[in-house]
């Protein structure tokens, strides 16, 4: 039986070729990791800032509504009848028979 023993100096060879391959192989796999735990990092700060965004809006859209129920019709007129306040049919605003300060 004929064993086939390879040459000790073309095995240190590969074994150096393969471990110069190697090096950047394991330290692309290294970056990728990193890079993918980044990405992953982001998308959670940018759902929790869409959340955010969505409670911003809907307590504003809340206090829009506290704005327009203040200038509501019955909460004015339960304004005017607290104090005593009464409706003019037809309001003057400016009296015409008097002359311009400037008229003078």
């Amino acid at each position: 039986m004929t064993f086939l023993q390879p040459n000790k100096e073309n095995s240190a060879l590969i074994s150096r070729i393969i471990a110069i391959l190697a090096l950047p192989a394991v330290l692309g796999i290294i970056a990728l990791v990193i890079l993918h735990n980044q990405f992953v990092g982001l998308k959670h700060d940018l759902s929790e800032m869409n959340l955010e965004t969505q409670e911003t809006q809907a307590s504003n859209a809340d206090i829009k509504d506290q704005i327009l129920d203040l200038f509501s019709n019955e909460t004015l007129l339960n304004f005017k009848n607290s104090r005593g306040l009464i409706q003019e049919k037809k309001p003057s605003y400016f009296q015409t028979n008097k002359q311009w300060a400037s008229a003078l």
